[in-house]
Formats: C-alpha cells, structure tokens, sequence
C-alpha cells in the first residue's frame, strides 16, 4: 500500500494538466482538422498524435505566427500510426495545427503539452486547443505544403 501511495503522489506532483490538452478527431483526405493555441511561455512544445487505420498517412503541420506566419512543424506519418513532435517556442505565440490525410479516412487522438517553469505550472496560464472552422488565417500555406507532400510522397 505505501508503494501505491509513493507512486500516485509522484504523479500528481509532476503532473501539469492546465500545459496539456488531448482532443479526439476525424481525419481524412478532403479538409483539415484544426485546432488553434496560444503559447502560454517560452518553452517546449510536445505533441504526439495516433490513429487507427494503418492504411493512412496523417500529415500534421503546424503554422504559428501573423500573416504569412512560419511553419514551425510538418509532420508525417507512415502506417507507424503514431507521429511525434517537439519544438522549443516563444511564449505568446498564435499557432494553428492542421491534421489530415494524404488519402482515406481515420480516427485520431491528439495529445499536446507544454513545458515551461515551475512558476508557470502554479499559475493561471494553459495550454487549450480549440476547434477551428474552415479560413483560417494559415489555411493557404497549409494546403500548399499538403500538395507538394501529396505530390512527393503520393504511393
């Protein structure tokens, strides 16, 4: 019982809920999940993402910044069905994640955190991904990537 007890409070001391967040989506050929964040400190950004189908390559690209903005990540996966990614970013900075499908169709489930100073994990900020309809700002710039990966990697 006390090994129990050891392991559980470890968890819960290092654990940062309010720097992670986890959604669930839909992934396919014909449009882009998306999901916008803030930054909340200059820190490590890690996300990881996992799918069901085998049969499908999930791209995932991450533009942050204003206007044109800058591609900070562009990421793909082979049938691996588990695709993982970790970049240092500045704090405050608007970013916004496309997920899709090179083609087909699949379940997914995205997992981000971040890590930054103790100080930061006790106070207010968090890390919060929130579903983004079509038009985004980063929108033209992820669909140009999309097609010279489907033109690169098309099978």
């Amino acid at each position: 019982m006390g090994k129990i007890f050891v392991v559980l409070w470890v968890v819960v001391l290092f654990a940062s809920p309010a720097l992670a967040d986890t959604r669930n989506g839909n992934a396919n050929s014909r449009s882009f999940a998306r999901y916008v964040f803030t930054v909340p400190a200059d820190g490590e950004f890690d996300a990881t993402i996992v799918w069901n189908n085998a049969n499908v390559d999930i791209t995932w690209i991450i533009i942050c910044g204003t206007g044109d903005g800058f591609v900070v990540a562009n990421a793909l996966g082979f049938q691996d069905r588990i695709a993982h990614l970790v970049v240092g970013l500045p704090g405050g900075l608007g970013c916004t994640m496309f997920i899709t499908t090179l083609s087909g169709s699949t379940p997914f489930r995205l997992h981000a955190q971040h890590s930054a100073d103790q100080s930061l994990k006790n106070g207010t900020q968090r890390l919060q991904l929130i579903e983004e309809p079509a038009g985004s700002a980063h929108e033209a710039k992820a669909n140009e990537l999309l097609q010279l990966q489907r033109r690169t990697f098309a099978r």
